[in-house]
């Protein structure tokens, strides 16, 4: 039964990632449709490149599976290793300069192999004319888009982390609007001398240290599959359905913590 969790874990683990990056796709796409709505003479625009929709959209689509992608990746895997000893501040730092090299490197890359492939270019012809593209009003507005897609994609994430996947779909679906009965686990964890380390940090440093600990609980359980109730002063609840599977759970994820 445990494998079968497992698998059936790293599946959905997958397709979240699948839909993450599609709408990194969607949203390029959408964004040249408005563009080329929007604009009267689309020959004029980059030697005519906008009069060729299916191109463009070639184009857009794996500019923004590469980027979809790769933020995926350092978000999951990079940035909080990276950042795992630096404040709130200093991490939402490295993170928007991190993205935006994300953003500007695949993009130039995707547009060179485009030219040295469409065009015929030789390689630093084709690097020489996607460096004048970064200098382009267009390279703005779609750093722009990617920009936003990659703000709200990183939020929507940290709001599924910190209260579970099932709390955050079932509120998206309006499954909360009305009352609910359900056959439900619940795990009661809270701080160790809580009062003792508060007096001795102080409350502000108390704060933070606690939010830290909250970060690295919520990063520890997320393989479990279970949703955060609430929290309350140091402790937090975590709930799941009842299942066959739950024998051990609670025990496992004490000691992971």
């Amino acid at each position: 039964m445990g494998r079968k969790k497992s698998y059936s874990q790293r599946f959905q683990s997958i397709a979240e990632n699948g839909i993450i990056i599609l709408f990194f796709v969607f949203g390029a796409n959408f964004f040249i449709f408005l563009k080329i709505l929007g604009i009267e003479n689309p020959s004029e625009v980059i030697d005519s490149r906008l009069s060729q929709p299916m191109l463009v959209h070639l184009r857009v689509s794996v500019g923004g599976g590469i980027i979809g992608a790769l933020i995926l990746f350092y978000e999951t895997s990079v940035h909080p290793r990276v950042t795992k000893k630096f404040s709130l501040f200093v991490k939402r730092l490295i993170w928007q300069i991190d993205v935006a090299l994300i953003i500007v490197v695949p993009i130039f890359f995707v547009f060179t192999l485009f030219e040295f492939f469409e065009h015929q270019m030789t390689f630093a012809i084709a690097a020489k004319t996607a460096f004048a593209f970064l200098t382009t009003g267009l390279f703005l507005s779609f750093f722009i888009n990617y920009y936003t897609l990659s703000i709200l994609v990183s939020f929507l994430r940290r709001l599924r982390q910190s209260f579970g996947q099932h709390v955050f779909y079932n509120y998206l679906m309006g499954k909360y609007a009305e009352p609910l009965e359900e056959k439900r686990s619940f795990m009661f964890l809270d701080l160790n001398d809580s009062t003792q380390i508060a007096e001795t940090l102080g409350h502000v440093k108390y704060s933070r240290f606690l939010n830290r600990c909250f970060d690295d609980i919520i990063h520890a359980v997320s393989q479990y599959n279970c949703d955060i109730y609430q929290f309350v002063g140091d402790e937090v609840v975590f709930t799941w359905p009842i299942s066959k599977n739950d024998r051990g759970k609670a025990a496992a994820m004490f000691q992971t913590i």
